[in-house]
């Protein structure tokens, strides 16, 4: 029995060969799933590759749009907070400033009380300045007084008593003025020649020319250029008379001078009287020139020159001349009218 089972186990086993061919089955099966994997991943790629980089691309983009919208966020965020930074800034100005016209209004109130107050002390001091000076000054003038009554006495104690000169200046019956007339105008201290005659004459000679301005106006008003430091302004004008006819009353419109005035073209015209009377004087060489047989000079006078007046009469009554004085009052210019009168010499 023994024997037997040497000889079966020394014959070429069949486990062996099962053994090799389920090896070469396992390796072809292995194989067969190998290729078939790699098949199938192949033809996988081969698919899905072109649709994948599609699908990153627009990932990508999407990403790249997402950053984009991220950063424009941020932006809008950034620039929203510049609004909001810069809107509290404004109200803080608005703010500043009302306080600042608060303020201003507040100075400006002050400014004023300020300045009214100063104006008030201001006039209180110039006042009290005024007053002070005017003080002084009258106690300068009562000293002056003073010191000229003082002079006086001591000249009267000194003196012995001496008769007293009265000047007298004989006054004829005043008679109107006819003949030549000389004018010279008397103010402020100052005597000036008035050329009467000579602008009279003229406006005589032209005065007519003028009739046609009143056609449609009742007056009006021209003047005569200046002569002598005087121009002359005149006035014509319309008015309606009753002439008596043998058919009986008629009324009718004539044009006439109705005044003039005499205007001078300066303030300082003349020469003191002082000046005047001595020979060489504008006064004295024009009153000269005349005859006093047949001369009448006649001073328009001023209030504040009637001391002045009295010692041009009493020379011209010494060199022979008749003297008519016309008082004026302050301010009114010389002048002449239908209504005015003649001179009257003495």
């Amino acid at each position: 029995m023994s024997g037997r089972r040497r000889r079966e186990d020394e014959r070429p086993g069949f486990d062996s060969f099962l053994d090799i061919v389920a090896n070469l089955v396992g390796i072809l099966v292995i194989l067969v799933m190998v290729i078939g994997v790699r098949a199938k991943e192949a033809l996988v790629d081969a698919a899905v590759t072109p649709q994948s980089a599609a699908v990153t691309a627009l990932i990508e983009e999407d990403q790249s749009a997402l950053a984009a919208a991220n950063s424009q966020q941020i932006e809008v965020q950034q620039v929203t907070d510049d609004v909001h930074q810069l809107q509290e800034k404004i109200a803080d100005v608005q703010q500043e400033t009302q306080l600042q016209h608060a303020y201003r209004g507040h100075l400006q109130a002050l400014i004023a009380a300020a300045t009214e107050n100063l104006k008030q002390r201001r006039q209180h001091v110039d006042q009290v300045a005024r007053a002070a000076i005017r003080r002084k000054l009258e106690l300068n003038q009562s000293r002056s007084e003073l010191n000229d009554l003082v002079r006086s006495k001591q000249v009267l104690d000194q003196q012995e008593d001496q008769p007293v000169v009265l000047k007298h200046i004989p006054t004829p019956l005043a008679k109107t003025v006819f003949g030549r007339e000389l004018h010279f105008r008397l103010q402020d201290g100052r005597l000036v020649y008035v050329p009467m005659t000579e602008l009279v004459s003229k406006l005589r000679s032209e005065w007519q020319e003028k009739l046609w301005k009143l056609k449609d106006v009742p007056e009006v008003t021209e003047t005569i250029e200046g002569q002598q430091g005087f121009r002359m302004q005149y006035t014509l004008a319309r008015k309606r008379i009753v002439a008596d006819t043998p058919q009986g009353p008629v009324q009718r419109e004539v044009m006439h001078v109705a005044g003039f005035e005499l205007i001078p073209t300066r303030t300082d015209l003349g020469e003191p009287v002082a000046s005047a009377v001595s020979p060489s004087g504008d006064f004295y060489k024009r009153v000269t020139q005349h005859d006093p047989e047949h001369t009448t000079v006649t001073v328009w006078t001023y209030p504040n020159s009637y001391g002045d007046f009295r010692r041009i009469k009493e020379q011209l009554f010494n060199m022979g001349y008749l003297t008519a004085g016309r008082p004026m009052p302050a301010g009114h210019p010389i002048g002449g009218s239908p209504q005015g009168s003649r001179s009257a010499a003495q």
